[in-house]
């Protein structure tokens, strides 16, 4: 018999997205603050990516960011993005 309450393999849960979104959103205060990006609005502008998908993620913490911002944020900002999809090691990556 089926076990109904385990997600099937390969199957993200919700809470893993929720925390996932959780630290992106980190990650972009972090930005903030250290003077890296000005605010959301501007970082949107800057790449190339719509704005209202980011202010939405922020309402719907089940949504995460693509791999294409993760790569952003990875090449451009030097973040970790094992720790924005795991939440080990440290947000930035080592040099």
């Amino acid at each position: 018999m089926e076990n109904k309450d385990k997600p099937s393999e390969g199957v993200r849960s919700k809470s893993y997205d929720i925390e996932v979104n959780k630290r992106f959103f980190i990650v972009i205060e972090r930005l903030i603050q250290l003077g890296k990006i000005k605010n959301m609005f501007n970082f949107c502008a800057v790449h190339d990516l719509l704005y209202p998908n980011y202010h939405r993620m922020k309402k719907e913490p089940n949504r995460t960011p693509s791999f294409y911002v993760l790569n952003i944020l990875s090449e451009k900002y030097g973040v970790n993005a094992d720790w924005i999809l795991t939440g080990k090691g440290e947000w930035l990556a080592k040099k």
